[in-house]
């Protein structure tokens, strides 16, 4: 079989044993590389539409359906019909929220006193900032580690958690001081000049 005239992708002719040959050089290969890889378009980017909250007190949480994850949390979730958006939430995310009537920061997360994760009774929560929530994990678990009597470690355990209730509650009062929000404890200052 004798050699052909072979178009190279470069526009160049050159005798060769085989179409597959598809450059004429490697100075010819490397350009052309670099030149495919700016003509390609660039890829789509995915649209992602932001899900809008849905308030805890919305009665879609009431007919919501429900299941335990594997860290023993219950959650809660439905479809929204209009959308078709599916929305997940804790259980007791959803019944702090509508006990207190407010939303849960960011910053902050909600701790199990009894530490049964699906005992989510509103007084059995408790919202703190989440380094706090952490530092009292890591006191709670040091003393878990200690061989103490059940009832020595109730008390030791229920202490631990009264100071970090009162630490979250110290904090939330300098919080509303900075934002010059009516702290409680002003608000009933004036309660008691008005009697």
């Amino acid at each position: 079989m004798g050699k052909r005239l072979v178009t190279m992708f470069c526009g160049h002719k050159i005798l060769g044993n085989t179409s597959a040959q598809q450059y004429c050089h490697k100075t010819c290969l490397g350009y052309h590389d670099k030149r495919s890889k700016k003509a390609k378009p660039a890829p789509k980017k995915r649209v992602v539409t932001k899900k809008p909250y849905i308030p805890s007190s919305s009665n879609l949480w009431d007919q919501a359906k429900s299941y335990q994850r594997a860290d023993g949390y219950t959650m809660l979730y439905f479809r929204d019909p209009e959308s078709g958006h599916r929305y997940d939430r804790s259980q007791h995310t959803v019944i702090w929220e509508r006990a207190y009537g407010i939303r849960v920061a960011k910053n902050n997360c909600l701790h199990h006193l009894n530490q049964i994760k699906n005992d989510n009774r509103p007084e059995n929560l408790i919202c703190l900032p989440k380094s706090l929530h952490k530092s009292m994990h890591a006191r709670l678990d040091k003393l878990s580690k200690m061989e103490l009597p059940p009832v020595k470690f109730n008390i030791e355990r229920h202490a631990i958690i009264q100071e970090f209730i009162g630490k979250a509650s110290e904090l939330l009062e300098r919080q509303i001081i900075w934002k010059g929000l009516p702290s409680q404890q002003a608000s009933e200052e004036v309660e008691d000049e008005g009697l």
